[in-house]
């Protein structure tokens, strides 16, 4: 585990990605989900998963489409825990028109996931949202589906305390 960046409430890490599924808490049968999906690939596509996979985290999952150069996303699927949340509902938007819901930060923590095709863990208190009183996770899974390129980006939340 790497440290990309550490903020006074925000933390942001970078995993390599046979990282043991069980270093991520909460968020282990994703990851584990996550390594058996993408088998001897370097990471799975997006077509590889189907929507009954996320039992139990509907809601709160987010699938961001990644353009590299210059790097942006547009949001794809937006749980809708997420919006009730982040205060937001980013579905179809770029990083440009999200607002508050991303920082500054996450779209660099992200090209950094992408590029090193890391599994990316961030963590804290939603304080950027006037929200300060709730600390949430989430774990940030890179997918391509040509096997080369990352183009896209499944996020899921937790609002758990992650040590």
């Amino acid at each position: 585990m790497a440290f990309w960046k550490r903020l006074p409430t925000w933390t942001y890490e970078l995993f390599d990605r046979d990282t043991a599924a069980e270093t991520f808490g909460v968020f282990a049968p994703l990851v584990r989900q996550w390594n058996e999906k993408r088998g001897g690939r370097t990471v799975p596509a997006w077509s590889d998963y189907d929507f009954y996979d996320f039992k139990g985290w509907h809601g709160l999952v987010a699938v961001q489409e990644i353009v590299m150069e210059p790097f942006d996303l547009r949001c794809r699927l937006w749980g809708s825990k997420l919006t009730d949340i982040l205060g937001a509902d980013n579905t179809g938007k770029r990083y440009s028109e999200m607002g508050p819901t991303y920082t500054d930060n996450d779209l660099g923590y992200l090209a950094e996931v992408c590029r090193t095709r890391s599994i990316g863990r961030s963590h804290g208190t939603l304080d950027w949202l006037k929200k300060g009183h709730r600390s949430v996770a989430f774990i940030d899974l890179p997918l391509s589906s040509d096997g080369t390129n990352i183009d896209h980006v499944l996020t899921v939340m937790a609002e758990t305390v992650v040590a």
